[in-house]
């Protein structure tokens, strides 16, 4: 029986990112702060008929963020595709672009962002459990789905962000016994088992590997 310790939506599960390391420059890519808020009200009363200013990727990953605020994800999206389109590198930008596709069930495209974020902060556990997450999902699904080769495939990607999942590893298990490789799928249950030694689950399936 596969067993899933992800919410049923994604966006749910993953939250905002909200980046509270690194420089007040990283620290715009999701809250920009008092004196950026002050600097948009006062842009604003002071063209109050034409707005003249430049867009910015702050700006784009300001009003990003309050869209997702807000649940306005669609919105969200328009406005975190601006700010990593001006500015490709800033990894919160990234994971709230992945957080709104998630939250419009667009699990693929939020997997992607969610990778990129990875790619432009690689040390950042935040944005690995998240992408991981993500992947494991996506196993899920196609594993519900019989798809079980592709299943593997998106459990390894995912645990090699994230070895701490139990239940990753207990799902690829299943996933390598459907395939008949029944060495990996004990080595795949061992190390759910060593995750969590008082799941009855995992050591009966073990067992039953063992017959």
């Amino acid at each position: 029986m596969l067993l899933t310790e992800w919410a049923p939506s994604l966006g749910a599960m993953l939250g905002f990112c909200i980046v509270s390391e690194g420089s007040v420059r990283q620290m715009a890519e999701v809250s920009l702060g008092l004196v950026l808020v002050a600097s948009f009200l006062l842009a604003t009363l002071g063209r109050a008929f034409v707005n003249l200013a430049p867009v910015t990727w702050e700006k784009s990953a300001y009003l990003g963020y309050q869209e997702l605020v807000d649940h306005n994800y669609q919105e969200a999206v328009h406005h975190l595709q601006t700010a990593v389109r001006l500015n490709p590198h800033e990894a919160g930008n990234w994971c709230n672009l992945g957080i709104a596709y998630a939250q419009m069930g667009m699990e693929e495209k939020a997997r992607d962002a969610l990778r990129h974020a990875c790619e432009e902060r690689p040390s950042s556990r935040q944005f690995r459990e998240r992408f991981a997450s993500a992947t494991a999902l996506i196993a899920y699904r196609k594993q519900l789905e019989g798809k079980n080769e592709e299943a593997v495939r998106l459990y390894k990607e995912s645990l090699e962000m994230d070895e701490s999942s139990s239940v990753s590893w207990y799902n690829l298990a299943l996933a390598y016994e459907q395939l008949r490789n029944l060495p990996l799928a004990k080595d795949a249950a061992k190390k759910a088992i060593e995750l969590d030694p008082k799941n009855e689950k995992f050591q009966s399936f073990y067992k039953k590997l063992e017959e």
